[in-house]
């Protein structure tokens, strides 16, 4: 069977006492985090990953969550930025700081679009209306306006707190504003008079309690706070108000709009310095908090102490932000800022052929699923479960014996063994990992040993874990064994003979996938994915900037698919990696079939989708050298072939195939050169018209033999010399004399004179000699080869009296360089091989 391992995240550092938090299940994640100036303000992009964080400097920064990258700054604010907020819909985002003004931003354009005056003091928070083109702030001027930023005007000013406003937000459903100030009121007011032209008509049926201030009406004011708000916010639905305090507090309320109160319904206790912000979930019913005294805090509405807390060492922090669509929140503190989600999503499963496994959250428990990927039918449950979905971490199915595995970090963990059939579920305790590695037995991990049990839960053997090893995970492995992971190192465990058979270096992994027929194995950490044979031997090792979510081999092929945060991808065992497509939200991938990709979503619900499979497919046959597969996929496939895939095949040294894929003269050339296919570089070189590929195919040619090749390239080429070169090797004297007569007609008398020799042309070369005003060597070639008598011997005269007159340098040449004749001196075409010699 395929077994499937789990994923984890890195845990945010947490104190010692905060270290058994996780076990209750709200963990927090990290995903992102980023070094800056104190961070006063953030805000989600609603689509895009990006986060906004608004800087005591004076600094606002744009990052990327996803790929941890600063895009860019905006500067205009003269001291820290405290509001800062994107819009929901338009590419626009608010910001307010301690230089008292509100400026409007396009971060398409990177320009501040309006800048509004009219706060006395610093502001604190900026807010847009979900709806209505109204910007909301919040001042220590002790007021809150609302602006209109398309009239570019303010349109109404709530006043009558005493002391500074920390915070302001609209409801999220209803004409009403919360405040939140210093003065240790918490202020709601209504709002639905200010698009008109006049309240009277608003003033007139409010109730006689209601007190009117300026252009706002104070619907309800809470004043059950020891010290000043700092911060509050609404719940989803808008029934719930929940405020932080400088006394310590988080306190929840229930607002009931048609009685004008909030009921108070619980006081939440723990921190012990002031709040800085406080927030509802965005997904869930839990409330979180933040302080000065450095720590986040989770609470729970049925509980009064926090049911998770996460500290830093030596940052406050200040401020929070939820994502609106996914299960994500951000923090700002005194160094920066931290994009994390509370909790685990990931529910688990395994996967068997076309069957899916999952355990869905359904509270107060759980239960385990099937899904039939084959027909795509509804779910059908198996059986409740009883244990918290939070706490859970793997599941493993056993085909022939028809049960689970389904592993817990409850307490000191925690493995259940569920025989859906039979309705029962046994526990193994202190079994904090587990795996099959037996069609009949399983292996548990606790704390000192290796428990061997059956289906049972009957102890079949124990031995205690290898002393050199720290184990502190098991994975499933093939037949007769285990993977162990340790801090640094994966080994692999035959349990039969209790020893370990290999070990390959890689730190920090958090789950294993192996191939259908288990010839190779993924293991994959934060960032890298190792991948090895069936012998545990590494093969490749790949490194990703972006988070690696999940992983998977296809079933038809041994091609590894894993998705990170924005991209699908696949991975060959040679270590070829490329992009299949990008992902706005990863899911977590269950199987992959040819073209069809299976997934689970956040929701638990299995997602189908269609994928482009060409590319990998067609290099792992390459990689394979199943070169019918190429050639079929290249005739069946409606693909347009790429440049990048060119450059890999002749990369990969295949330029023959990459030969059929190119298109352009330049490049086909090129290949045609590289893949030793001299007709098809003639081919190219004929269209190109250019001489330095002519010259190049004729080196080519002359590699291979090829002279009819290299005749016709020094033709193009005009190259006269290396022609003439080429028809006395191979002995084509005529073309020989025809290049003779060539060179006589332009005018060359030295390559005629070369050809002369070539061809043993005796008077050939007296005419050119005569031609060129070098007489004396002409009747010099004349005697040697016979073609002119020799001149009758004159008396010697007598030698005058004094110094011998000098020679001229021509007297020394032909006196040095001109043999004599001799009696077997003959008139007749030396051979080929002697020309050379003399050459």
């Amino acid at each position: 069977s395929l077994l499937r391992g789990e994923s984890f995240v890195i845990f945010w550092p947490l104190s010692m006492q905060d270290r058994a938090a996780p076990a209750t299940g709200n963990a927090l994640f990290v995903k992102f985090e980023s070094s800056s100036s104190r961070v006063k303000g953030l805000t989600f992009h609603p689509v895009r990953p990006w986060i906004l964080a608004s800087l005591h400097n004076g600094v606002i920064q744009l990052w990327n969550w996803k790929l941890g990258i600063l895009i860019c700054t905006f500067r205009d604010h003269d001291g820290p930025v405290r509001g800062i907020e994107f819009h929901p819909e338009e590419p626009i985002f608010v910001s307010g700081g301690d230089d008292r003004t509100i400026r409007l931003w396009n971060f398409k354009r990177r320009v501040c679009l309006n800048t509004f005056y009219g706060h006395q003091d610093y502001i604190r928070s900026v807010q847009f209306h979900p709806h209505q083109p109204w910007i909301l702030s919040a001042s220590d001027d002790q007021s809150v306006k609302i602006w209109d930023y398309k009239l570019s005007k303010c349109i109404c000013t709530l006043t009558g707190h005493h002391h500074y406003v920390m915070c302001a937000k609209f409801h999220p459903t209803k004409p009403l504003v919360a405040s939140a100030s210093l003065d240790q009121s918490i202020r709601i007011w209504d709002i639905s008079g200010v698009s008109g032209s006049s309240l009277s008509s608003l003033i007139s049926e409010l109730p006689r309690f209601a007190s009117f201030v300026e252009h706002g009406v104070v619907k309800l004011e809470i004043d059950y706070h020891d010290r000043g708000v700092n911060s509050l916010d609404w719940s989803k639905d808008g029934t719930h108000l929940l405020s932080g305090s400088d006394d310590r507090t988080v306190r929840l309320w229930k607002f009931q709009d048609s009685d004008s109160k909030a009921v108070p319904q619980r006081t939440f206790q723990g921190h012990v310095h002031n709040v800085s912000a406080v927030i509802f979930h965005p997904h869930s019913d839990l409330m979180l908090s933040n302080s000065e005294d450095k720590s986040i805090r989770v609470w729970s509405p049925s509980k009064s102490s926090a049911i998770a807390t996460f500290r830093r060492e030596s940052d406050r922090y200040w401020c929070f932000a939820a994502h609106p669509r996914l299960n994500l929140l951000a923090a700002g503190h005194d160094s920066g800022l931290l994009v994390f989600k509370l909790g685990r999503e990931r529910p688990p499963f395994t996967v068997y052929r076309n069957m899916v496994f999952m355990v869905k959250n359904s509270a107060p428990g759980c239960a385990l699923y099937a899904y039939d990927l084959s027909t795509g039918g509804a779910e059908q449950m198996l059986i409740k479960l009883t244990r918290p979905f939070a706490t859970l971490r793997s599941l493993h199915y056993n085909p022939s014996e028809n049960y689970f595995l389904l592993t817990s970090n409850e307490g000191t963990g925690v493995t259940d063994i569920i025989v859906p059939s039979a309705g029962k579920v046994a526990q193994v305790p202190m079994g904090s990992s587990a795996a099959f590695y037996s069609r009949q037995q399983f292996v548990v991990l606790n704390l000192t040993e290796l428990i061997l049990l059956n289906k049972r839960n009957e102890v079949t053997g124990r031995f205690f874990k290898p002393s050199h090893i720290s184990v502190d995970a098991i994975f499933p492995a093939p037949p007769g064994y285990v993977l162990l992971r340790g801090e640094d190192k994966v080994h692999l465990l035959d349990i039969e003979q209790k020893r370990e058979v290999a070990t390959v270096a890689a730190s920090h992994i958090k789950s294993v996938v192996w191939s259908h027929d288990f010839n190779y194995v993924a293991m994959y950490s934060k960032h890298n994915i190792y991948v090895c044979n069936r012998k545990f031997e590494l093969q490749c090792t790949i490194f990703e900037n972006l988070r690696i979510k999940t992983a998977i081999w296809d079933d038809t092929s041994d091609v590894l698919l894993y998705n990170t945060w924005s991209h699908l991808k696949y991975c060959l065992p040679n270590g070829d990696t490329g992009i299949i497509s990008t992902v706005e939200v990863p899911n977590y991938l269950c199987k992959a079939n040819g073209p069809v990709l299976f997934s689970i979503d956040h929701n638990a619900a299995i997602q189908t989708t269609p994928i482009e499979t060409f590319e990998y497919a067609f290099k792992d046959a390459l990689r394979l050298k199943q070169f019918d597969g190429v050639t079929r996929l290249l005739r069946t496939s409606d693909r347009i072939c790429g440049q990048s895939l060119i450059s890999y095949l002749q990369a990969r040294g295949f330029p023959d195939v990459a030969l059929v894929l190119e298109r352009d003269d330049h490049r086909r050339f090129d290949l045609a050169l590289e893949s030793g296919n001299i007709e098809v570089a003639l081919e190219a070189a004929r269209k190109l018209k250019e001489t330095k590929c002519w010259n190049k195919l004729a080196e080519a040619a002359w590699m291979q033999g090829n002279t009819d090749v290299v005749e016709m390239a020094y033709q193009q080429t005009r190259n006269f010399q290396q022609l003439s070169f080429l028809y006395l090797i191979t002995g084509a004297f005529d073309k020989l004399a025809k290049m003779m007569r060539i060179n006589e007609a332009l005018g060359d008398p030295q390559s005629r004179f070369h050809n002369a020799l070539y061809l043993g042309d005796a008077a050939e070369r007296v005419k050119v000699l005569r031609g060129s005003n070098l007489k004396s060597l002409a009747d010099t070639c004349e005697q040697t080869h016979g073609l002119a008598p020799p001149p009758a011997p004159t008396p010697a005269a007598p030698a005058p009296a004094g110094p011998a007159p000098s020679q001229t340098k021509e007297d020394l040449l032909l006196q040095f360089a001109t043999p004599a004749p001799t009696a077997t001196t003959s008139t007749a075409m030396p051979s080929v091989e002697d020309l050379i010699a003399q050459a």
